[in-house]
């Protein structure tokens, strides 16, 4: 097999696990809308973050800094006395939020690991 098979071999695989990656994170979100409950979880940080990438070969690499915000909150049920933590996905765009704030949680009430953060 050439090159140009394996690259495309290789493409497609890339590209299932994308999609299957972002279908089953629409399936959770959907059963959450259906089986979860809202909560508000105070917001304790809002994490700035940054992940460098390069494009093409050395010596001519360029290299860009891409930054990106994820909210972190916690709960606390007040019929156990037990917090949870939660945080939001990689945003692209520094958050409305600010520690303190109270953001919505969508958070499946007998795991509260499996959570969806709106934002």
């Amino acid at each position: 097999m050439d090159f140009l098979g394996l690259f495309i071999i290789f493409a497609i695989v890339v590209l299932g696990i994308a999609i299957f990656s972002a279908v089953a994170k629409q399936a959770k979100i959907d059963d959450l809308r259906r089986n979860g409950k809202w909560i508000l979880a105070t917001v304790q940080d809002i994490q700035h973050k940054t992940r460098h990438t390069a494009t093409g070969t050395p010596p001519n690499q360029i290299w860009h800094t891409h930054h990106y915000y994820i909210v972190v909150g916690t709960w606390t049920n007040t019929a156990t006395g037990m917090s949870y933590p939660f945080s939001s996905d990689e945003l692209s765009s520094h958050p409305r939020y600010k520690a303190g704030d109270d953001v919505p949680v969508l958070a499946d009430p007998n795991d509260y690991s499996r959570y969806h953060i709106e934002i």
